[in-house]
């Protein structure tokens, strides 16, 4: 029998027809993993943890998403190479970031966190601030960090977070726990405590105190409860600089999923559609 004829055979039947679909699906995939994958990717990317520190752990398919009356937030990473906004002053300059996006989930994210990289200044080292913008028009500050000064006999220009950028962990950083101590004092006259505001950030930073909350102030303890706060938030990166030269050429800012992708996520957070494509 030929070719040609026993794939006219084959397709006669349902059975078949999805025989040859999956076989010619695997001779893709494998192709466009030789194609594509390195060589060594086993060592340098799969068993790398900073690869894929961003990603949500433990992460259901995206598609899960289609059979849940409540849909799971989706994974949220964004970028910016270069400033929506600079400032001229007399002391130097003011470049600020802003990272839009729209949050319309009944939880929070899994975890929040930012990176700053290719950081260049010329004398004195930038400060950094971190807002985030939420729908009801309040600002929460995330985050205050001072790139790190010249060593001792080191020589101008000054590079920092070049070969590994700087990555913050928000949802459980002192600066941002402070700041939103801060926030839930000023906006809701709720003074929590650092202690129970740990573990319940992420909830906080998206939510609004709930009536019982306000209602025990103090006495809550951990008990602390939000009601979600869906709407258009916006990160706010602000970055001051004494020279005109100066500059940050990478600033991304990722909100937890707790979905991802076609195949989800291991407990390390590694893609398993790249892990299953590779193997």
């Amino acid at each position: 029998m030929q070719l040609n004829e026993a794939i006219r055979e084959l397709w006669r039947s349902w059975v078949g027809k999805a025989g040859l679909v999956l076989l010619i699906t695997l001779f893709v995939g494998a192709g466009y993993v030789l194609a594509t994958y390195p060589l060594d990717y086993g060592d340098r990317t799969w068993s790398n943890p900073t690869i894929w520190v961003d990603n949500p752990k433990a992460a259901a398919p995206t598609w899960t998403n289609l059979w849940r009356r409540e849909p799971e937030p989706e994974h949220l990473v964004l970028t910016a190479g270069a400033p929506d906004e600079v400032r001229e002053a007399t002391a130097g300059k003011l470049e600020t970031y802003r990272l839009a996006f729209f949050y319309d989930y009944a939880q929070p994210p899994t975890f929040l966190a930012i990176t700053l990289g290719d950081v260049l200044y010329a004398e004195r080292p930038p400060l950094i601030n971190v807002s985030l913008l939420r729908p009801d028009g309040k600002e929460v500050r995330l985050l205050r960090h001072a790139v790190r000064g010249p060593r001792e006999g080191e020589q101008g220009p000054f590079e920092r977070y070049i070969t590994e950028p700087l990555r913050i962990q928000l949802s459980t950083d002192e600066s941002t726990i402070g700041g939103l101590q801060e926030f839930l004092a000023d906006q809701f006259e709720l003074q929590a405590d650092a202690r129970d505001l740990r573990g319940v950030v992420d909830r906080a930073l998206f939510g609004t105190p709930t009536a019982a909350t306000l209602a025990a102030g103090t006495s809550a303890g951990d008990g602390l409860t939000f009601t979600p706060l869906t709407g258009e938030y916006t990160v706010i990166i602000q970055a001051a600089f004494r020279d005109p030269a100066d500059q940050m050429g990478l600033v991304r800012f990722v909100a937890g999923g707790a979905v991802y992708g076609l195949m989800g996520t291991d407990t390390l957070g590694r893609d398993l559609a790249e892990g299953l494509l590779f193997g």
